[in-house]
């Protein structure tokens, strides 16, 4: 998998994440032999780039890439204390794999980037991001690009990993575990997210995604949060009852799945969701310790339209908690649970 690092990169251009310890952070970018580019608008003349045609340093150019299933895997006994970045965007300042140079505003590029198939395997994090997450997915619309085709993230799988967090700040969003983020698309970016097996230990937020199409999260172990364990965000906040989204993306919705997680001394909710459409939610099997917030909430949804929500086999402190099942929300409520109200 070609992940175009800088030319100084100690882990050189394909790197082999064997046993040892890595200051690097990784990008799953735009690079020579692995992307098309357009210099002038999405529509102009195409270079694919696995040539040898000499890309001019001035002016903005669009890139396009795609990834089929392809799997990220680390050694276990290896240790990264960067962050894995995949970014689709406009990018206006930094290194350009490209064309090799540094960019600015004159000479920016579009990045798009389409995948459908990737595993993120074995990655053991120990350090202290400056991004919101240690692996930071974070896509943000780039004009004439907004299709499926050419900005999404599809099939996505991070499994057998752990973060562990150092000098996290209060109130400051970097220094999490995991992101998955995108921003006011026509369409859910995200879709079918799998997060297995994985451990948080002291970060500000555990796992946050926002505006995805279906997301599980099992066998894993959150703790030591300032903020919520598990957010699933949205978008559009949907305080004002009589609005709609400005796109349909702007929303989580689909199959959401939390299970087999063991939560633990959480700073605010266990889990926090938007505003979720359309979505079948499904809670069970879980093992939480203090993990509510100062009015004992153990989750909330701020607003969730024709949605259903299952809560079961769960435990608070080891007593085993209220089942809820098969709870209908179809009229943009909200909905909390709170542990002295379901012991």
């Amino acid at each position: 998998l070609n992940l175009g690092f800088s030319p100084d990169s100690q882990l050189g251009k394909s790197p082999d994440c064997n046993k040892g310890e890595y200051s690097d952070s990784l990008f799953i970018r735009n690079a020579r032999g692995n992307s098309k580019a357009y210099k002038g608008g999405s529509n102009a003349t195409v270079y694919t780039l696995d040539m040898s045609e000499e890309l001019d340093a001035n002016g903005v150019y669009y890139y396009q890439r795609e990834i089929n299933n392809s799997i990220m895997l680390a050694d276990p006994e290896s240790q990264f204390a960067g962050t894995i970045s995949l970014a689709s965007k406009p990018v206006s300042s930094g290194y350009d794999a490209v064309r090799d140079i540094d960019v600015d505003t004159a000479n920016q590029y579009w990045a798009a980037i389409a995948i459908d198939g990737l595993i993120i395997d074995g990655f053991n994090f120990d350090g202290s991001p400056t991004s919101e997450g240690f692996i930071d997915i974070f896509y943000n619309p780039i004009s004439d690009e907004q299709t499926p085709d050419k900005q999404s993230v599809r099939n996505l799988t991070i499994r057998n990993s752990s973060f562990k967090c150092r000098a996290v700040v209060e109130n400051s969003t970097n220094n999490g575990g995991i992101r998955i983020q995108s921003s006011s698309f026509p369409y859910n970016v995200f879709s079918n997210i799998v997060i297995d097996n994985v451990t948080v230990d002291t970060a500000f937020q555990g796992i946050y995604t926002r505006d995805f199409d279906g997301l599980t999260v099992r066998n894993s172990e959150i703790k030591n949060t300032y903020h919520n364990a598990i957010a699933v965000q949205s978008t559009w906040d949907g305080t004002n009852p009589h609005a709609t989204p400005a796109f349909d993306g702007d929303v989580a919705t689909g199959r959401i799945v939390i299970e087999n997680c063991k939560i633990s001394d959480i700073g605010d909710r266990a889990i926090r969701f938007g505003v979720v459409r359309n979505g079948d939610i499904s809670i069970s099997n879980n093992s939480f310790t203090k993990s509510v917030n100062n009015k004992n909430e153990l989750l909330k949804a701020e607003r969730l339209d024709n949605s259903t929500i299952v809560f079961f086999s769960n435990e608070y402190t080891g007593e085993i908690m209220k089942d809820k099942d098969d709870v209908h929300i179809k009229d943009g409520g909200n909905y909390t649970i709170k542990v002295d109200e379901s012991l």
